[in-house]
């Protein structure tokens, strides 16, 4: 669950600030928080135990995004499972997933850039 979310906030924050996916595959809010099937599938049978550092992320992401991955672990890294799950569901994107009256519970990417970058621009008004 923390890897999805933590994921997700990557995503949010990737559209806002690169402009482009880190996922091609969509989020979809559930009661878990968010998920992305193909980071499930690729990682479930880890369980709840940690996932080992098997890949070289540096041969997978660009500068900038690991960058921005970095920024996502500091922000978010530090806080529990149940806490982003919580946290997650009372964003915009998320309630507005999960109101959507055809059934379908995906994250739209538009509703993310929108939602996050509105945060941004409320920390640039304070500073």
């Amino acid at each position: 669950m923390k890897l999805q979310c933590l994921c997700y906030y990557a995503q949010a924050w990737s559209l806002v600030f690169n402009n482009k996916q880190l996922f091609t595959s969509t989020f979809q809010a559930t009661e878990s928080g968010v998920l992305n099937m193909e980071l499930y599938k690729k990682y479930r049978h880890f369980g709840w135990n940690g996932i080992p550092d098997v890949e070289c992320v540096s041969d997978i992401y660009t500068d900038d995004e690991l960058c921005l991955l970095y920024e996502v672990w500091d922000v978010y890294g530090k806080e529990d499972r149940m806490f982003l799950k919580n946290f997650v569901q009372t964003e915009a994107p998320w309630l507005k997933a999960v109101r959507n009256k055809h059934g379908e519970r995906i994250i739209n990417e538009y509703d993310m850039t929108k939602y996050y970058g509105s945060l941004v621009n409320k920390i640039i008004e304070v500073d």
